[in-house]
């Protein structure tokens, strides 16, 4: 199993992710999502800061992993991150190298 961790923020005219890693253990990507949520949090000033705080983890739509968000404050955008499950071991689509031919 692998752990994809993407970070984006939107607001009503954008949606911007990528990925900021791709990690063995959920401590690991869960720890990487969270302080990427931290570092963002303390880029802004001082009282703003006060006022945000991080989501509890949510199951995103697809059921395929987790994720969090940045709340409060009077921001006009939404930093998230989601972690992603990966199983490795099952993956049998034709992407997959046992499947192309050369």
């Amino acid at each position: 199993m692998k752990y994809v961790v993407v970070a984006g923020y939107f607001d009503k005219d954008t949606h911007f992710e990528q990925c900021i890693g791709v990690f063995d253990t959920s401590r690991e990507a869960y720890g990487e999502a969270l302080l990427y949520l931290n570092e963002g949090i303390d880029d802004t000033d001082e009282e703003e800061r006060k006022q945000l705080t991080i989501s509890p983890l949510y199951e995103i739509e697809s059921q395929e992993g987790y994720g969090m968000q940045v709340t409060g404050g009077g921001r006009t955008y939404t930093d998230y991150v989601t972690v992603l499950f990966y199983d490795d071991n099952d993956d049998t689509a034709n992407h997959h190298p046992k499947y192309i031919r050369g």
